[in-house]
């Protein structure tokens, strides 16, 4: 009689393992995806304003942060809270109300989650305020106007966050604005001012006793993101020029990217005043003044990009501007983690490049904003395009 051959179970285990450890290393990495030219950015969880207790509403959601456990943050700067949900994207509770105590918000523009702490920037309150992730108020430093606004922030490995200051010479004419980019601690101690570079996006004037901010089009700036590592990348638009930079060592390499500058036409000085409003000193509307016309400078060539961002696993993609585009969805040049142009990559599934987004692992939280002005925060995983 034939005995059956049973395979002993330990045997079992180590070929699953070994047959996992190989199905893992034959998956495409994101750096694959994009030397082929399309990447999808697959919708796995949405967030939308129907996931609220009734009676709550999606104000004016404006950032979003993402914790340790994956929990999501949503920062509503008219509402005056942060709403927080479970990584399946469940609502969980609201934290803070409008106020000036602790725990407390007035406009929260900006929020971020490094370690076990919630960093909420209040523009009204004019302070950076760390709390748990819970909601508890640990404490706030106040950042006043003459400081620097405060535009973006991110976390870094170990608790320490990444504040990007723009710095306005309101009095001063022509005189170029400061970015600022700084590493503070857990803590809210600054601990390294890492770069500042001029931007000249607007110029400040009083005309017809009104004090007006009058807007620079098409305005060289500075994009930066962190990556999975804790690498901070710094981009300049005005000439596409990326640095690499440690939180403690500062800039350590960097490169320049070939470009070909669009020209700026007619047509785009027309778009840009379009949208422009002028509202006279009894709050009516009223036609553009000449002089913030005059005072409106258009340079030849638009800048190179106008938005970075670094992917889960820490390559660049870049938002280039092009004066041709093959197709509806969004494009952008990818970049692998060391600096080296892996193509031109269309990102399917998307609109518009990213504007406000937060990484986890292996996946990317996006602020979605429809045309209706309504927002949804969506997660994405980057599949392989079609």
């Amino acid at each position: 009689m034939k005995q059956k051959l049973r395979m002993p179970f330990y045997m079992c285990v180590v070929m699953l393992a070994v047959f996992g450890l190989t199905v893992q290393a034959f998956a495409q990495s994101l750096k694959d995806i994009y030397t082929s030219g399309k990447a999808r950015f697959v919708a796995e969880i949405t967030i939308e304003e129907s996931k609220l207790p009734e009676g709550e509403l999606f104000e004016n959601i404006v950032d979003i942060a993402v914790d340790e456990e994956g929990n999501i943050y949503l920062c509503d700067i008219q509402a005056n809270n942060i709403k927080k949900f479970s990584p399946e994207g469940k609502f969980v509770k609201i934290i803070g109300r409008k106020g000036q105590g602790p725990g407390e918000f007035i406009t929260p523009s900006h929020i971020v989650v490094s370690g076990k702490r919630l960093f909420v920037y209040e523009i009204g309150n004019r302070r950076l305020c760390s709390l748990t992730t819970g909601g508890e108020y640990i404490n706030n430093i106040p950042i006043q106007f003459s400081e620097g606004l405060p535009l973006h922030i991110r976390a870094l490995p170990g608790g320490d966050i990444v504040i990007e200051k723009e710095v306005n010479y309101y009095r001063e004419k022509d005189k170029p604005q400061d970015c600022f980019i700084q590493i503070f601690s857990p803590e809210l101690e600054l601990k390294k001012n890492l770069f500042t570079h001029p931007v000249m996006k607007n110029k400040f004037r009083e005309i017809k006793g009104i004090f007006a901010n009058i807007v620079q089009p098409f305005a060289p700036e500075v994009y930066w993101s962190v990556g999975p590592d804790g690498r901070i990348v710094i981009g300049l638009s005005e000439d596409y020029t990326i640095g690499f930079y440690g939180a403690e060592e500062g800039l350590f390499t960097s490169f320049k990217h070939a470009f070909k500058p669009v020209k700026v036409t007619d047509e785009d000085k027309e778009k840009f005043f379009s949208r422009m409003s002028y509202t006279t000193s009894e709050g009516e509307t009223g036609k553009l003044p000449d002089e913030i016309k005059k005072l409106t400078e258009f340079p030849k060539t638009k800048p190179a990009f106008m938005g970075l961002f670094l992917d889960y696993e820490g390559n660049i993609l870049v938002n280039v501007i092009r004066s041709e585009k093959a197709g509806a969805a969004p494009e952008c040049e990818a970049f692998d983690p060391d600096g080296n142009f892996l193509g031109v990559v269309e990102m399917d599934g998307l609109k518009d490049f990213p504007r406000r987004f937060v990484l986890e692992k292996d996946s990317l939280w996006i602020l979605v904003w429809e045309e209706d002005g309504s927002v949804r925060a969506v997660k994405y995983r980057i599949a392989p395009g079609k």
